[in-house]
């Protein structure tokens, strides 16, 4: 199902600004005292004028019309112009453009007739302000150039530079951004000539929309700090808002919601504060969608709903009509469909009223769209196919193709297939012909599942192509921007599943294989190849794509990592459950891929294992819980009897490693390397058990991967860490119970103080011959808390102590050529400052699923506050280091986790894999304290005596499991990456 986007509103600075005077009513005792009808006339004009500015425009009519009439009886004809000209802005505030015109060109044909050149030009301005609005903007060119000509012949350097910032804007609509940033830079020129600051605010301002438009944000950024200074140096309010508002725009771009959120909010309060109730609706608008993004669809609508409110008050029909479209789509996502309806409807009347073709066009389109959501297709098609004649009337290529391919998903989903493709076909030919790629890329994908339900397999692979290629040439254009480079593959990687499954069909499965590969992980490949090759110092840099790896290349990694490597991928089909169109998990995909080269390849029905839409999601869930390690906030585990979860340990099994067992190696120390997708992230795979009730663990050597090329990177990395030294010693621990991190807000904080048993001693033992290092590690355990509030709102608190990760911490030290670093010592700028030096990083303190900065990575690591800082490690600030380090250990909660995409996990163990570190040691859970003392322990024992980590990890889990054999105890932690 799609889920419509909201545009996201973007208020272009304006260039003609007045300072805001105080009301003054026209029976004042001023205006009587002074009895001049030139005075009540002018405090008509400036009443007016304020009152259309603060969304008042019906009373500001009523007032200016009153001091029109004065003017006229006054013959006082620059006044008259003026004046009718203001008449022209009430009714443009209210989108009356028709009467807005007229006004406009009143004032023009006075001015002209009176020989004002001032005010012709004002009035040319305003013209071309509204062809703007109407999407016409040659004809705003035109008006812009010939107020431009008479500012000049009138020597009004100010004049000029607005029109030179006018025609600016209308080459930044038309994306001609070399034209737009020459002229912005003209009117800088002007104004520091003439040393108006607000005229080269603006300018800056403009440029700041121009960078963004290029997908430069941090150029951009820097030009809105330049106008917002300025701004604020001026006291000038609408300049600030502006300029925050782009700074808002700018980091939601960057998914920097939290901050997007702070400056939107700040752009809110000064709207609010100057009654600036257009910038006020717009500023809400932006929040709404940014709510959205971040999932918080109440606080979405509840925000929409004040911005309509403002709206209707400003009698603005067009922006009322955006936000009852706004909120129609919120409500079609949280699948609220009669709402959805209501409010669609709404627009649809609006635009009836208004008759606004465009608009009526668009509430017949997201009818259809909610319809065709609750299956009932024929009242889709109806909607859409009104939709499509009015597109044709009004040769509306983009809703024409819009529609075709909506009617194409309509037929399809009723059976008719030979329609849906004559219909995408004529889509497709719109798309291409208005070079409309995005369009064009999404039609292709739907005519390749017609083609696919027709049968016809050759034709559907060559349109699928087609669209990955058009897809793979989208990604690109969004430069180095990792988070837009996810946010994008999101919507994009159906057509990667759905050529898998025509590719299989054909049993071409080495290049299903293939497909997969390509569709995996792309924005994290693109993210390490850049940093491989130093361009990441050139954020704004074009690198060439890295190409996916090819059948050859793939076995070729498979032999040089000496690992089977086992890759799932999950493929859906949408169904219709209670009246809601839905996905639901269709296939699992399976291959092996052996060092020889042997490609095994298995294909698992996913229909027949569960009632629900989630046979794998489902059966992952259930199976966590039966261990003790459900999600966050879900309480406690379920109480299951020892039969009950076998038997669900025992379903994945059967899943995930039945189908290929014939294919992983007999010998327990060869690896095998999971290369899970989706759901399958959160699988512990060590602990699944056979029939016979082996945990695999006890079988195979085990590692994960978030793709095979993500594999071969990482060994690039490795093999720049250089030779690994020699270190001696080892240890034992024992201490007191308890549970690393918390869950998040709201969750379960986890305890590390003292509570069931005594803490034991530490006893340590040298081992000569360790292949670890004898320097170059960097040891952390149990740091000086920092503070966290669990619910938005509430005082923040003290995480818990863990003295048993000191101890732990105190007992690898030695192991590893160093002395731990704990309690104060341990402060979060003091070991950012050691990290890019160390070759072993082991972290022994709390662990954190939120994302903290609202960055959209979540994860964060505790170390000890200082004065600059909260103490909290985030993952989004890992991202942006440069380790050499051949090895971390995260030994805390919860740090193999993170947010599902289709690029992977994005938290902790992405970032430190970015960062440079090709193996790394993470948990799937909240880890408790004294077998993960005894397993970390175990751990770095074993590395003393191989350099395979992977070993080295799957004996501490064997000899754990003996002391702790519940798979809570031992079985949370993976080695994702190299093994040596």
């Amino acid at each position: 199902m799609q889920l419509y986007r909201i545009v996201f509103i973007v208020a272009v600075t304006a260039f003609c600004h007045t300072a805001l005077v105080p009301f003054v009513k026209a029976d004042s005792p001023l205006a009587q005292q002074n009895g001049s009808r030139q005075t009540e006339a002018d405090q008509l004009l400036e009443q007016g004028t304020q009152q259309y500015r603060t969304g008042q425009p019906t009373q500001a009519i009523a007032t200016l019309q009153q001091a029109l009439k004065l003017y006229q009886a006054l013959a006082d004809q620059p006044k008259v112009v003026k004046t009718l000209r203001n008449l022209g802005n009430a009714y443009s505030v209210m989108t009356n453009y028709p009467q807005a015109v007229a006004f406009y060109e009143q004032s023009l044909d006075l001015a002209r007739k009176t020989k004002n050149l001032e005010g012709e030009a004002a009035a040319l301005g305003n013209l071309g302000v509204i062809a703007i609005n109407l999407g016409k903007a040659d004809k705003a060119a035109e008006y812009y150039q010939q107020a431009l000509t008479l500012y000049r012949q009138i020597k009004d350097r100010l004049g000029e530079g607005q029109m030179i910032g006018n025609l600016a804007e209308i080459a930044v609509n038309q994306r001609d951004y070399p034209k737009a940033i020459a002229a912005y830079q003209q009117a800088i020129v002007v104004a520091r000539e003439i040393k108006d600051r607000r005229l080269e605010a603006n300018s800056l301002g403009g440029l700041s929309v121009v960078s963004a438009g290029l997908g430069d944000q941090a150029t951009s950024i820097d030009y809105s700090q330049q106008q917002l200074t300025l701004a604020r140096s001026l006291d000038d309010r609408l300049g600030m808002a502006a300029a925050l508002n782009n700074l808002g725009t700018n980091h939601y771009a960057l998914s920097n919601y939290g901050k997007a959120i702070d400056y939107l909010d700040q752009r809110l309060v000064i709207a609010r504060q100057i009654q600036d109730r257009l910038g006020e609706a717009q500023s809400l608008g932006n929040l709404s969608t940014v709510y959205y993004d971040l999932g918080d669809y109440n606080q979405a609508i509840d925000t929409a709903f004040k911005g309509l409110a403002i709206a209707r008050d400003i009698q603005n029909p067009l922006l009322e009509a955006s936000f009852l479209t706004k909120l129609g789509n919120l409500y079609l996502i949280v699948q609220d469909f009669p709402k959805a309806i209501e409010y669609h409807e709404k627009r649809l009347a609006t635009g009836r009223a208004m008759k606004d073709t465009n608009s009526v066009t668009t509430a017949f389109t997201n009818l259809g769209n909610v319809y065709r959501s609750m299956g009932q297709y024929e009242k889709a098609i109806d909607y859409h196919q009104q939709a499509l004649v009015l597109a044709r009337q009004s040769n509306d290529k983009a809703s024409e193709s819009s529609a075709l391919a909506n009617l194409g998903v309509e037929y399809d989903e009723l059976g008719q297939s030979d329609k849906a493709v004559t219909s995408y076909q004529q889509a497709l030919a719109i798309a291409r012909d208005t070079q409309d790629r995005a369009t064009e890329g999404l039609v292709l994908n739907n005519l390749g599942k017609a083609l696919f339900r027709l049968g016809k397999l050759a034709e559907a692979e060559s349109a699928l192509t087609s669209s990955l290629t058009l897809w793979e040439s989208l990604r690109a254009n969004l430069g180095n921007n990792d988070r837009n480079q996810i946010s994008l593959f999101e919507q994009q990687a159906r057509t990667y599943r759905l050529l898998q499954r025509v590719l299989v069909a054909q049993n071409k499965t080495d290049a299903a294989l293939e497909i997969a590969e390509r569709g995996r992980a792309r924005a994290f490949v693109a993210l390490l190849s850049r940093r491989l090759s130093g361009a990441e110092t050139q954020p704004t840099a074009a690198v060439p794509a890295t190409p996916p790896p090819t059948i050859a290349q793939i076995k070729q990694i498979a032999k040089a990592q000496n690992s089977t490597l086992v890759q799932y991928s999950i493929t859906y089909e949408d169904i219709l459950i209670d009246g809601k169109v839905q996905p639901r998990e269709a296939e699992l995909l399976i291959w092996a891929i052996a060092p020889d080269g042997t490609i095994t390849f298995r294909n698992v029905d996913l229909t027949t294992q569960a009632k629900g839409r989630f046979a794998l999601g489902d059966l992952v869930a259930s199976s966590r819980e039966t261990i003790g390690v459900s999600g966050r906030g879900s309480g406690a585990p379920k109480n299951t009897a020892p039969a009950e979860d076998l038997a669900k340990s025992q379903g994945l099994y059967q899943l995930l490693i039945q189908p290929i067992a014939d294919a992983l190696p007999k010998d327990p120390n060869a690896r095998v390397t999971f290369i899970p997708q989706q759901s399958l992230f959160l699988v512990p795979f060590a602990a699944l058990q056979d029939p016979a009730g082996k945990y695999l663990i006890e079988r195979h050597t085990i590692l994960t991967a978030p793709s095979i090329q993500v594999l071969a990177l990482t060994q690039q990395q490795r093999e720049r860490g250089g030779e690994r030294g020699v270190s001696s010693g080892g240890g034992e621990v024992r201490r007191a119970e308890g549970v690393r991190g918390i869950r998040g807000a709201g969750g379960v904080r986890g305890a590390g103080g003292a509570s069931r048993g005594e803490e034991q001693g530490v006893r340590t033992t040298n081992l000569p011959g360790s292949p670890l290092p004898t320097s170059g590690s960097l040891v952390v355990g149990n740091p000086t808390m920092p503070f966290l509030a669990t619910q938005a709102g509430e005082p923040a608190e003290q995480l818990g102590s863990l003295p048993g990760a000191e101890l732990e911490a105190a007992a690898i030290a030695p192991l590893l050529g160093t002395q731990a670093i704990t309690g104060d010592r341990a402060t979060k700028a003091a070991i950012v400052q050691r990290m890019p030096q160390e070759r072993i990083i082991h972290l022994a303190t709390h662990g954190l699923l939120d994302d903290l900065k609202g960055l959209g990575i979540p994860g964060a690591i505790a170390l000890a506050p200082s004065g600059k800082d909260n103490g909290f490690l985030t993952a989004d600030e890992i991202l942006d280091l440069k380790l050499k380090a051949e090895l971390v250990v995260l030994s805390a909660c919860d740090t193999g986790r993170g947010r599902l995409t289709g690029d992977g996990v994005i938290g902790l163990s992405r970032s430190f894999i970015a960062a440079g570190v090709p193996s790394l040691v993470v948990s799937l859970w909240a880890v408790p304290d004294a077998p993960t003392a005894f397993l970390m322990t175990a751990f770095y024992q074993n590395l003393t005596q191989t350099p395979d980590k992977a070993q080295a990890l799957r004996r501490a889990m064997l000899d754990t499991l003996k002391q702790y054999p519940k798979p809570q105890d031992w079985a949370a932690f993976t080695l994702i990456g190299e093994a040596e």
